[in-house]
């Protein structure tokens, strides 16, 4: 459908790292992801906001960011982490695993 019954669609360009050259997985994988995360801004309700400015207003200062999540499980242990990066999310999880670990054994 073409015309005034169609919505006009915003774009926004972002730079790629120089030297980088995506493949169409890297461009279909960059899409999803940008996709989702203009999916969990705007969709739904934004009752988000009110409970910011509630904390806010308590004295509170907020901060909230998109984050990774790694996780790794060996039988009925489960070790968490996250990170800004998924290099820092697996970087503590490397850690927090090895905390579990006393001399080289599980």
């Amino acid at each position: 459908m073409q015309g005034e019954d169609m919505l006009a669609t915003r774009a926004i360009e972002v730079p790629l790292p120089e030297g980088v050259e995506p493949t169409d997985d890297d461009v279909a994988l960059l899409q999803s992801l940008c996709g989702a995360i203009v999916g969990l801004r705007y969709a739904g309700s934004h009752r988000w906001e009110e409970t910011a400015r509630r904390l806010e207003n308590a004295g509170w200062r907020v901060h909230w960011g998109l984050t990774w999540f790694a996780e790794a499980r060996r039988d009925a242990h489960i070790e968490q982490a996250i990170g800004t990066t998924r290099d820092d999310a697996l970087a503590e999880l490397w850690q927090l695993t090895r905390l579990d670990e006393v001399d080289g054994c599980p």
